[in-house]
């Protein structure tokens, strides 16, 4: 129970940290109009990348979440990141 707690707040202190942040860059967009657009820009492409890794995240739990005692080792997952990471280059 107490994780969930903590777990609420740091994401309500998150949001409120990312929105404080846009806000400010959108007070700033008339003196720099480039920098606060490309900021916002960037902000927008992490938090999407969050949002799929969550999703994704999501799916394994509902999918694989009963998979008791069949966990892969961190050898063989550190392989596949390092090959998947091979790939995307």
């Amino acid at each position: 129970m107490e994780t969930s707690t903590t777990n609420s707040i740091d994401s309500v202190c998150l949001d409120d940290k990312i929105n404080s942040i846009l806000l400010r860059l959108k007070q700033s967009g008339e003196n720099y109009p480039n920098v606060s657009k490309l900021w916002k820009h960037y902000i927008k492409m992490r938090l999407e990348l969050l949002e799929n890794s969550l999703h994704e995240a999501e799916n394994f739990l509902s999918e694989y979440g009963d998979l008791v005692g069949k966990d892969i080792p961190l050898t063989s997952l550190a392989l596949l990141y390092a090959l998947q990471f091979n790939n995307n280059n």
